[in-house]
This record gives C-alpha cells, structure tokens and sequence, in this order.
C-alpha cells in the first residue's frame, strides 16, 4: 500500500507539462535539470502506475516529481473545470510494501480505467479522479501546474494544468 506524505519545501520542480496527441500521452519538460537532480536523488526515478498513467518518483528520495506517460484524450470527459489552488510542496511516498521503489519501475497504484478524466481543453485543464471522496482533500501543487487531492495520505484526484501539442 502505498500513502504520501507532505514535506515543506520550497523547492517543486518546475517546468512545463505537455499533451502530445500524435502520441496519445503526456511528458514534462523540465525547467532547471539540477533541480530534477536534487530532487530525485541519486538512485534514479521510478513511477506510481494509475492504469498507463505514470507519476515520476525520485527512487532515492521517495519526492513526487511529474506526470508522464500514455492517457489517451479519446476517452476523455468534456467538461468546464475549475481547478482547486494547491499549497506548493513536495510529496513523499511512504510505501508498506516490503520491497522498495526501484528506477524504472512502476509501483502500481490503481488498474487502468478505475478513473474518470474530464478535460477542459479551451483552459488546458486535465481532472483525473475517483469521484468516491472528494469532500475533504487537500490539494497540493507538488510540480508546476500538477495538483494532486489528497486525503488521509491516499492519493485521490490529480489536476494537470498542461499545453496540447499536435
């Protein structure tokens, strides 16, 4: 079982999170390299699996870094959005599992399709959720534009605020 944890911080990677439709998936471009190092450590980077979509993790760090990954927009909900403001810090994953995050592999958080995704794509706005409990999330910006809702430690819903390319 995996659960996250919020660390202050005033350091969140920074950078641009970007829709390639020809390719069915998302991939964040990075503003500062150094500053992805740092936060992921030296051990490399793994992932947090929700179906096809990923989230970076720094293995060394357990710090949630960037969504990535194949979550194709046919499947996607047309919806007008409003998006929650996140409290900018880093969040950590605390895993109970006996075996420990691993660079280049994907912790699985939840099987594909467990979640709905509603877009707004005239404000570039992306909800993924589980509509079960959304009353009393916390939101947190833990990348620019990446807000994840969080409640007792669970992720869930994450908000992409990202640019749709061709």
């Amino acid at each position: 079982m995996i659960s996250l944890n919020e660390v202050s911080s005033e350091l969140i990677l920074s950078g641009q999170l970007v829709y390639l439709e020809s390719e069915y998936g998302f991939k964040f471009e990075v503003d500062a390299p150094m500053d992805l190092q740092v936060l992921a450590g030296d051990q490399g980077i793994g992932s947090l699996s929700l179906g096809t979509l990923q989230i970076a993790v720094g293995v060394e760090t357990g710090n949630l870094l960037y969504p990535w990954g194949y979550h194709p927009h046919v499947s996607w909900l047309e919806a007008k959005l409003q998006p929650p403001v996140g409290r900018r810090c880093l969040l950590q994953v605390v895993s109970n599992s006996t075996r420990p995050l691993a660079s280049g592999v994907a912790e699985k958080v939840l099987a594909a399709g467990k979640w709905i995704s509603e877009c707004d794509k005239d404000a570039g706005w992306l909800r993924v959720a589980d509509d079960v409990n959304t009353e009393s999330l916390e939101f947190v910006e833990f990348a620019s534009g990446c807000i994840a809702g969080v409640a007792r430690g669970q992720l869930n819903e994450l908000w992409f605020h990202f640019e749709w390319r061709p």
